[in-house]
């Protein structure tokens, strides 16, 4: 199903469930990654109702590396990798999947929020928000895609997010670790410095004063828990993991 994209393509697809949605992958070029996040995102608006969408290969020890992964996390498709033989690193691999390999896979395609459909991110000032939902969580990708590398700005909010719907809910970003509770109409700002600049955030409803966010050292966070009741949480795989407690963000190590 490699490049097809045109409408007859999709149509007649009844024997795969997965479309690519981009251009080939380009290593070491930030131009490309820019284009290929603005291909995938707004392509999948469509292609996502007619299949899984694919965000094409990419390599691990790329500069853009990271950024790829997260991307590839937060899309709902498939996930592999095209490394050159003996370059492959596993700790860019480890944050996508359990030690089984199993991917841990959002439950629909990425698409960009509302707010970002009909503004160009490469020009505009503000930064590109690709949503989707894992469960009952929310899950945002934030990217700086400026043409110059300059600095963008986003507003960030679970409303944003198609079919998240909590009244309250901890938004945990998982690079820095930091925890913000908000209401359901209730947002916050941010800046991106550069292009470099990226945030991760999952968005977990509070229910009588209780949110799990899941094994902190993968993107997808919410899919490595297996249950949580009477606040015991049980995990696909024990590993460090947070939640949150009377508003405040614990990070603890195997099953509580």
């Amino acid at each position: 199903n490699c490049m097809g994209m045109a409408s007859e393509d999709m149509w007649s697809r009844k024997s795969s469930p997965v479309s690519r949605c981009s251009d080939d992958f380009q290593p070491e070029n930030r131009d490309w990654f820019a284009k290929h996040i603005t291909q995938c995102a707004y392509n999948s608006i469509l292609q996502g109702q007619f299949y899984w969408c694919d965000w094409d290969m990419w390599w691990t020890d790329d500069s853009q590396a990271v950024k790829n992964s997260v991307m590839r996390a937060v899309s709902g498709g498939p996930v592999y990798v095209s490394d050159k033989i003996g370059r492959s690193r596993a700790d860019i691999l480890s944050p996508l999947h359990l030690s089984d390999g199993k991917i841990l896979r959002c439950d629909r395609c990425a698409v960009p929020t509302v707010d970002c459909i009909t503004t160009d991110c490469t020009v505009s000032g503000k930064a590109i928000k690709v949503q989707n939902i894992a469960g009952e969580c929310g899950v945002m990708a934030v990217m700086n895609i400026d043409r110059e590398n300059k600095s963008v700005t986003a507003s960030i909010s679970g409303q944003m997010i198609d079919g998240f719907a909590a009244q309250k809910y901890a938004v945990y970003e998982h690079f820095s670790r930091e925890m913000k509770i908000l209401k359901n109409d209730e947002s916050f700002e941010i800046s991106l410095e550069n292009n470099d600049d990226f945030r991760l955030y999952i968005f977990a409803p509070i229910k009588d004063g209780f949110a799990v966010i899941g094994r902190i050292d993968k993107y997808i966070s919410p899919k490595t828990v297996k249950s949580a009741k009477n606040r015991e949480i049980a995990l696909l795989e024990n590993g460090p993991y947070a939640y949150v407690e009377n508003n405040e963000l614990i990070i603890s190590e195997g099953e509580r």
